[in-house]
This record gives C-alpha cells, structure tokens and sequence, in this order.
C-alpha cells in the first residue's frame, strides 16, 4: 500500500476583530472609532460611509492616550503633536 500523504486544510485565519480606539472630548464625553487618520490639526474618523472630521483641539489627547492605553489599544499621535 502506498503512503497517504497528511494534506493539512488551508483554511485562511480569522481576521482579528479590530479594537476601536475611544476618544476622550474636553468635555468629558467619549466616542469609539475603528478606523482613523489625523492630518495635522484634524482626526478624521474614517468608520462610516463619509469621513467625520474632529479637531484635535476638541480632544482630551492625554485623557485619549491614556484610555487607550489602558485599553490596551495603541493611539498613535504624529511626530510634533502636544499632550496638552
């Protein structure tokens, strides 16, 4: 008898669930989103059908780093952009 050769099923992995980052506003309240790009002073919250635009200046960044981060979902700020 000839040797079966194991074929393992090449099923494709699970794509991840992506964790949206939550965004802390000056006023206390806070927003999820699960796909964003900031250009310069603006976040742009690229989840729904049209881009909604936030100024970072609307932003607690501290309070959204830190949430984030406790979170255990990393909220990348570009180079030059202030925590306070």
């Amino acid at each position: 008898a000839e040797p079966q050769a194991a074929v393992a099923p090449s099923d494709p992995a699970p794509a991840r669930e992506q964790v949206p980052v939550v965004l802390v506003y000056n006023d206390g309240h806070q927003e999820e989103v699960k796909n964003y790009a900031i250009v310069g002073p603006t976040l742009y919250d690229l989840g729904s059908f049209v881009a909604h635009r936030i100024p970072l200046a609307e932003l607690n960044l501290k309070a959204t780093v830190k949430a984030n981060d406790d979170r255990g979902v990393e909220f990348a700020l570009p180079a030059g952009v202030k925590l306070d």
